[in-house]
């Protein structure tokens, strides 16, 4: 059986990430198909013959597409879609669907409303919205003899993702193409460790799914074909949260000793870990490459903390970025605005945790609301919700539809305040202190300009499509 799975094209020619929870258009960053790749290997290992089509990576447009499949004979297509781009993405099932081949969605953010998508696009053959979808699939194509009709939402949570073979990153050309924040952050590849953490955040389309490991060893076997055969410099973990397991964490650090990689990484943390573990392991991390961590500040109102069951701490977050800076690694620090019955004056509680606190970057956006989760539950009650939402403006980056209003400040206003804090940040000590801290290592040098153009870029184009 043909397989062919397709990352969609860009969208008005902002790139998109179509990756699970990370579901948005950014136009500061050009993503590796990653979940693509490691379904590829799943499919290869059941025997299947699978081609791989990165429109987004590769900046094609739909005509490209309707050329490529002439003289094909592909069985089915598989893509990702993501809401805030999903009636752009669906495209692909009017083109397949000339040719003959059937089609099969992957849309994680939307799977709480099956019904909802299923009217706004019936002519897939299904959509699959499992968490755990890389070993159901094979499943689905191999019994798959007619429609599906009323049943073409598939969720089997059944098939838990452990182990995934050796992801077939050959299936990938170049690695220069991609790259996140500046052109200079490259040649970059995001690699996947785990899924879930088990945490209950309210805001969160994956809270409370457990933590599933990959094996330190297959992951160490990855990471050294990237560096080694690929030449990769660069490298995250998409992990929603990297340190879940301690002891874990310290046999990928001595994979990578053992196999003499040289390579800088970077992970996605929660602040009480962070404080949890402390400076030590934060050391024995840098010490094999680890150069910077995202960070789940959110709030720094200690009220919105809780109210978004968060489940750290004000100190918390003050504490991790002190403990990753001690280590010798960068704090990127992921923050909230316009949560449920938040007040301007909590806002700028996060805003002046970031000027004090001084992460290395920091990212500001609106909350999103997702069916099904507990904000989306808390919104109800409060009876913040309109009747209809518009897909086009879920996104955890801003697009150009404004967010709904949760909390005191209207979209506009919350859009205004932000804009004004990015300037405030962008142009005031926050930078300098960020630019005498690059000045003191000169291999940081280069992408430390680029981060500053595009900061000043990002500002240019008013945050919008941008963090």
């Amino acid at each position: 059986m043909r397989v062919l799975l397709v990352n969609p094209p860009r969208y008005k020619g902002i790139p998109v990430i179509r990756e699970d929870r990370c579901e948005n258009a950014d136009r500061d960053c050009v993503h590796p198909p990653t979940s693509l790749i490691y379904l590829a290997g799943v499919l290869r290992e059941e025997e299947f013959d699978v081609g791989l089509l990165d429109m987004n990576g590769l900046d094609l447009d739909w005509s490209y597409l309707n050329s490529y499949l002439i003289g094909q004979k592909f069985d089915w297509i598989i893509f990702r879609s993501i809401p805030s781009t999903f009636f752009y993405d669906i495209k692909i099932v009017e083109i397949a669907n000339k040719f003959g081949i059937k089609t099969m969605m992957l849309n994680w953010n939307l799977h709480h409303v099956p019904e909802k998508v299923l009217r706004e696009c019936p002519d897939f053959d299904i959509y699959v919205s499992s968490y755990h979808y890389e070993y159901l699939i094979p499943k689905l194509l191999l019994e798959f003899d007619e429609p599906l009709g009323q049943d073409k939402f598939v969720s089997d949570e059944s098939y838990k993702t452990l182990d995934i073979p050796s992801p077939p990153w050959n299936m990938v050309d170049n690695f220069r193409r991609f790259y996140t924040r500046t052109k200079w952050f490259s040649p970059w590849a995001v690699v996947r460790g785990s899924k879930g953490c088990g945490y209950r955040c309210a805001f969160c389309i994956d809270q409370n799914q457990p933590w599933c490991s990959r094996s330190p060893e297959l992951i160490g076997e990855e990471l050294e074909y990237l560096v080694k055969k690929r030449g990769v410099e660069r490298i995250s973990f998409f992990d929603n949260t990297f340190e879940v397991g301690e002891n874990w964490c310290l046999e990928i650090a001595d994979e990578i000793e053992k196999r003499k990689l040289e390579f800088k990484w970077y992970i996605n943390s929660r602040a009480d870990l962070i404080c949890k573990h402390g400076i030590n392991f934060f050391k024995r991390l840098h010490e094999v490459g680890l150069d910077g961590s995202s960070i789940g500040i959110e709030f720094t109102s200690q009220e919105m903390l809780d109210m978004s069951k968060k489940d750290t701490t004000v100190e918390d977050n003050y504490g991790s970025i002190d403990i990753l800076h001690e280590a010798g690694v960068k704090s990127y620090a992921s923050c909230m605005m316009g949560y449920l019955h938040e007040t301007e004056e909590q806002i700028m509680e996060t805003v002046e945790f970031i000027k004090k606190a001084r992460p290395t970057g920091f990212q500001l956006n609106p909350v999103t609301v997702y069916e099904g989760t507990t904000l989306w539950k808390q919104a109800v009650e409060a009876e913040k919700l309109p009747e209809k939402i518009d897909w086009r403006g879920m996104s955890c980056v801003p697009t150009d539809i404004l967010s709904i209003q949760l909390g005191e400040l209207t979209p506009e206003e919350l859009d205004k305040l932000r804009r004004r804090v990015y300037k405030e940040i962008y142009t005031g000590k926050w930078l300098l202190i960020n630019a005498l801290r690059v000045l003191k290592t000169p291999s940081d040098w280069k992408i430390g300009l680029g981060y500053f153009l595009s900061s000043f870029d990002r500002l240019r184009q008013g945050v919008v499509f941008s963090h």
